[in-house]
């Protein structure tokens, strides 16, 4: 999040949309377009992208993970208020319409770092939006008939229940999948509001117990068929201490070799 001169490179695009997901107060939706006879660049599942801005009359930049799969001619973001002022506050404040820049898509956090048939997908708030859209990415290249892992786990973490954007869409997901697909989300401050069906405990936890990461029998053995430790990639987007806390958790196990993350 900087304040900072556009540079070369850049494409023009329009904010189409920007709205609060249903039920959320923190978490919003954001759809950006490109122009009729200039289109977004390609991207690939997982990057990110820098979209610059006019807001009070000064140029300023957001750097934003694309939450869309490459195949949409739009990109979605999930973008959090953070509470102050600042950069994000000021793109949140953006009229529908607003003129944008983006830069083209970067970043290393990408499916063909995944190397395993099973997949564990873990995201704690807004790093849920690189793992949506490599999950839609895999989601597409399964209905296309094209190779792709035999099943996925998507444990998503938040404090409470209307903070789980997506909900809905992940819970369809589940029996319609062309892979095994199963949704685990997670509240972790359940004193607020309940848990509301939701795992009344932290991501990183209830993977850990959900697995049997850390000595104990798997919590939900339903889920040993799905993702075989020492043939499964742990895939983490989220805050640094759930990253770390995983990473701790598996050491010297047998998911230890295949974790991807990003922070």
């Amino acid at each position: 999040m900087t304040s900072e001169s556009s540079t070369a490179g850049e494409y023009p695009a329009i904010l189409e949309s920007l709205r609060p997901l249903p039920g959320q107060e923190r978490l919003f939706h954001c759809v950006v377009r490109g122009l009729e006879d200039a289109p977004l660049p390609g991207f690939q599942a997982g990057q990110h992208a820098r979209l610059f801005f006019t807001a009070g009359g000064e140029e300023l930049s957001q750097i934003l993970s694309i939450a869309s799969g490459p195949g949409n001619p739009t990109w979605d973001f999930l973008v959090a208020d953070p509470g102050s002022d600042g950069p994000t506050r000021a793109f949140l404040a953006l009229p529908d319409g607003a003129h944008l820049r983006v830069d083209r898509p970067q970043g290393t956090f990408t499916l063909d770092r995944i190397q395993q048939p099973h997949v564990a997908l873990v995201a704690g708030g807004a790093g849920l939006a690189p793992l949506r859209s490599m999950l839609l990415e895999l989601l597409a290249r399964g209905q296309a008939g094209e190779p792709g892992p035999r099943s996925i786990v998507l444990w998503h973490g938040a404090r409470t229940p209307k903070e789980l954007a997506c909900r809905q869409e992940f819970e369809e997901m589940e029996g319609r999948a062309p892979f095994s697909f199963a949704y685990r989300p997670c509240i972790s401050q359940t004193e607020l509001s309940g848990a509301e069906g939701a795992n009344p405990e932290r991501v990183d936890l209830a993977l850990a117990a959900d697995l049997g990461m850390i000595g104990e029998p798997p919590k939900d053995p339903s889920l040993e068929a799905l993702l075989p430790a020492g043939n499964t990639a742990i895939v983490l987007c989220g805050p640094p201490e759930m990253v770390d806390s995983i990473i701790a958790m598996a050491e010297g196990s047998l998911w230890e070799a295949d974790i991807v993350y990003e922070k």
